[in-house]
């Protein structure tokens, strides 16, 4: 019998709670950074950031562990020598996550050094081969120009590198024109559809979604912007915006 799957949101009284958790531990991480002089700062990125749309997959019914991303953001200026070293760099950051879970009794599992986060899964209490929630954490920091850059593991290699990230500018006009128009709901909508019309398609990952999401949204507030600037010329010189909108309402 095939898999019945979809994506749903996962409503912030369920995620909050696992959000809060995983910023602590980051958060502390950060303050031991800070301390050593390597100047840091931790913020929430994703769907879990200023989207507010964390998704979980649902399989026959039953719920699949979701996650949240968290960067923290390195000044490359306050780097002590030893960790210009950038294998050095992000263990020492995944060392004081684990120790920060350790110190605070919680009962995720030590940080995974992956590709590009270091990932930290939360075991069921009553069976730990199950995972109820995990968190990533990414380490970026800025070049020269000023645009982020993420630390990057090639482990076959051996080899530990920034990798520029994609600027984002372009997509976050788009949503606030998006907001402005009052259309977030209907992006929201559609981002789910989109994930679930994709379900299947693994080169259309989360943001990618979300950007495409935007794109057939954003065209909607351009239609309104047509329609209300040919109803701004079609308008008497003599109209009253006060009375118009009372009318409206």
């Amino acid at each position: 019998m095939k898999n019945k799957q979809y994506y749903e949101f996962v409503p912030k009284t369920i995620y909050g709670a696992y959000l809060n958790r995983a910023y602590l531990l980051v958060q502390s991480v950060v303050k031991t950074l800070n301390s050593q002089g390597i100047h840091s700062k931790c913020y929430l990125i994703g769907s879990a950031g200023k989207r507010h749309m964390v998704t979980r997959l649902i399989v026959n019914g039953n719920s699949k562990p979701f996650d949240v991303d968290i960067n923290i953001e390195i000044d490359n200026n306050t780097l002590p020598k030893s960790y210009k070293n950038l294998k050095k760099l992000k263990e020492h950051i995944r060392v004081e996550l684990n120790k920060a879970i350790g110190e605070k009794n919680e009962v995720f599992s030590d940080g995974e050094n992956s590709t590009s986060v270091i990932s930290c899964p939360l075991h069921f209490k009553n069976d730990l081969s199950k995972t109820e929630f995990s968190f990533d954490v990414g380490i970026v920091s800025r070049n020269s120009g000023g645009n982020l850059q993420r630390l990057i593991a090639n482990k076959p290699q051996d080899l530990y590198t920034w990798s520029k990230i994609k600027n984002t500018a372009s997509v976050d006009e788009r949503v606030k024109k998006i907001i402005e128009c009052k259309l977030w709901n209907e992006l929201r909508n559609k981002y789910l559809e989109t994930k679930n019309r994709l379900i299947n398609d693994k080169t259309s990952p989360s943001f990618v979604c979300y950007k495409i999401a935007i794109e057939e949204i954003y065209q909607k507030t351009l239609s309104i912007k047509k329609r209300t600037t040919k109803n701004q010329h079609q308008r008497p010189r003599n109209w009253d915006p006060v009375g118009d909108s009372a009318m409206d309402d």
